[in-house]
């Protein structure tokens, strides 16, 4: 039996990149500007279901590695509370243009 692993591990601040992922989320609005109303159904990969109520940009800055920063504004992220962490989906990324 392995134990369940909780949210407090993950900071509030990291994103998940997954490539399966529909839509970008974040568990709650911090940091978040241009919030609407925006009912959403999300289904998870073991068929789990969480609901956003709510949309809007994030303002923030990705680290890579190396160290070296980049500034973005995601668009259109959902804000799922139910969510153990915020996920970036790869596939939209790709599709807006990113490389």
């Amino acid at each position: 039996c392995q134990p369940k692993l909780k949210s407090t591990l993950v900071q509030s601040t990291t994103w998940i990149l997954d490539p399966g992922a529909a839509a970008k989320m974040k568990r709650n609005a911090d940091g978040m500007l241009n919030i609407v109303p925006h009912q959403s159904t999300i289904v998870i990969g073991n068929g789990n279901k969480m609901k956003g109520d709510y949309k809007g940009d994030y303002h923030c800055t990705a680290v890579h590695i190396e160290g070296t920063t980049l500034n973005l504004v995601l668009k259109d992220v959902l804000i799922v509370p139910d969510a153990d962490f915020n996920l970036f989906s790869q596939n939209v990324a790709l599709k807006k243009g990113a490389r």
